[in-house]
């Protein structure tokens, strides 16, 4: 990602609607088919840890993550070893887990197909999870895209079929953000005819009541993730077992 999308993840991961919404949603769902603690995890692609306390209530994190500036706040998280210098699947660590964790990366990876079978041939436990979002709909690609370094917006056809060829077995998907769907894709039309600045974007709204009308409609999705599968939503989310 641009340097200016980690500085905005690293300004708004513990406020703004789309990353609490978001944060909700993976617990719920990893709960639905983890029980167990103490677990050995490692989440590819951290950033500035959003996410790390969550995974942290299933057993000790690992991460690969070359982004450095990110490192100093993952250790004050309490990540236990940071894998760093250069981006996964060209590093990889000489261990296996208990889960593997890719929270919107896989789009960042120009070789997917080879990023899951790593994951699923070098990196899991026999019977490990691998859990993974990404973002849905290449019609709904714009600038933003773009500017995250992204190489494709995902089909869940398509997100199966890699994760089938990479070895995987029991597979379950679903789209997320779907409540806040239509919200999504009129907002992404309008960036297609006039891309707006990054930073215009992804800012926590002035108001703080649409912030938090906006984080508890979309936290709402936690509630049902665990019992339904959405049809429509501009995310997907995952589980793989190896």
């Amino acid at each position: 990602m641009q340097e200016d999308v980690y500085e905005l993840f690293k300004q708004y991961q513990f406020n703004h609607w789309w990353f609490t919404g978001r944060r909700k949603v993976i617990h719920a769902f990893m709960r639905k088919f983890i029980c167990a603690k103490n677990l050995e995890i490692l989440d590819i692609g951290s950033g500035y840890g959003g996410l790390i306390p969550t995974l942290q209530t299933f057993g000790v994190v690992d991460t690969i993550e070359p982004h450095t500036a990110t490192h100093e706040q993952l250790e004050q998280l309490g990540i236990r070893t940071i894998y760093g210098k250069d981006f996964f699947p060209i590093i990889c660590p000489e261990h296996r887990y208990d889960i593997v964790t890719l929270f919107d990366v896989l789009e960042h990876i120009e070789d997917d197909s080879r990023a899951l079978q790593v994951v699923r041939n070098q990196l899991l436990k026999k019977q490990g999870y691998c859990f993974l979002t990404v973002p849905a709909h290449p019609g709904l690609w714009t600038e933003i895209d773009e500017r995250s370094n992204h190489f494709r917006r995902y089909t869940i056809k398509r997100l199966r079929t890699l994760l089938l060829e990479a070895g995987f077995t029991t597979i379950s998907l679903s789209y997320f953000m779907c409540l806040l769907f239509p919200m999504d894709i009129l907002n992404r039309k309008l960036q297609q005819n006039q891309p707006p600045k990054l930073s215009e974007i992804k800012q926590t709204p002035a108001l703080p009541a649409t912030n938090n009308l906006l984080e508890t409609i979309f936290g709402m999705e936690s509630a049902l993730i665990s019992r339904v599968h959405f049809p429509v939503g501009s995310s997907i989310i995952a589980k793989a077992e190896g």
